[in-house]
């Protein structure tokens, strides 16, 4: 499993874990996160403590809303949109082994095309 953050006008981070639990999504949120941010995520409860360090907007997909004020995922979306056409297209198949490296060589793609747009 991938869960990726995305700073806004800046870098794609990715990171391999285990499950999306709870405790796997904070723990992963901390490693990479800045404490004290803005955390935008759909209303997956795994998120739900992330208020603790964050500033933390949702926005609630399954009732289709998709902005709520300045609150959207639709950047990092993009994001896995991409990932998984890669995959699809030319790779076909990724094991859990290689995961990391597809998904660290997308994002380096990202972030480099996101600066170049500046």
């Amino acid at each position: 499993m991938v869960i990726a953050a995305l700073q806004r006008e800046g870098k794609v981070v990715n990171k391999i874990v285990s499950d999306i639990k709870e405790d796997s999504l904070i723990s992963a949120v901390n490693e990479t996160i800045k404490a004290g941010s803005i955390m935008v995520s759909d209303e997956n409860v795994g998120y739900k403590k992330l208020n603790r360090n964050y500033t933390h907007l949702t926005v609630n997909h399954s009732k289709d809303e998709y902005v709520n004020g300045i609150a959207h995922t639709n950047t990092i979306e993009g994001f896995w949109s991409l990932l998984k056409r890669q995959i699809s297209g030319i790779h076909h198949y990724v094991s859990p082994k290689h995961l990391q490296r597809y998904s660290t060589k997308h994002r380096t793609v990202t972030t480099v095309k996101a600066k170049r747009k500046m």
